[in-house]
């Protein structure tokens, strides 16, 4: 199986819900994370794919 491409991982990171101020408000996972960040994390899944 080969590494989610950066469109699917994008799509996954906003489907996960975020809770903030006691459950008050609802963001996406994808909102909270900076680019950069993301980028790492795509380079991440990547890397540990070709481990596996």
């Amino acid at each position: 199986e080969e590494v989610p491409s950066e469109g699917k991982v994008v799509e996954i990171l906003q489907n996960i819900p975020v809770k903030l101020g006691a459950g008050r408000q609802e963001v996406s996972l994808i909102n909270l994370l900076p680019m950069p960040c993301q980028s790492e994390l795509i380079e991440v899944l990547a890397e540990f794919r070709a481990d596996l």
